[in-house]
């Protein structure tokens, strides 16, 4: 990973978290999220160029930016794997839906 930290937003509401990541620069394929209990963790790769043309001159410094990104978030409470994703308008918009109370808390009682 190069150190490209991925800003989140996250609002919960009564049924499920509601998650947005801006991703301007990645592209939809390049974009891979992995749901455990909790945990999100949201992994891809960037490849930032930008097409620009001098007025007939010669270029002395042209910069892109390129690699992996990672990040993960801790939610309070679990959600389900299989939630609502849409990427659009380079942002990643996910609903997470909560998991159900009697399940969160025997996954609590087995952990003790």
């Amino acid at each position: 990973m190069n150190g490209e930290t991925r800003s989140a937003d996250v609002q919960e509401t009564a049924d499920a978290f509601l998650v947005t990541m801006r991703l301007a620069e990645v592209s939809p394929d390049e974009v891979s999220i992995s749901i455990a209990g909790n945990t999100i963790t949201v992994t891809g790769d960037l490849h930032e160029e930008r097409e620009e043309r001098g007025d007939g001159g010669r270029w002395i410094l042209r910069e892109r930016r390129f690699g992996a990104f990672e990040r993960i978030l801790t939610l309070p409470l679990a959600v389900e794997p299989a939630s609502a994703t849409e990427f659009t308008d380079g942002a990643l918009k996910m609903t997470l839906a909560k998991v159900s109370p009697a399940i969160n808390s025997r996954a609590d009682a087995s952990t003790t």
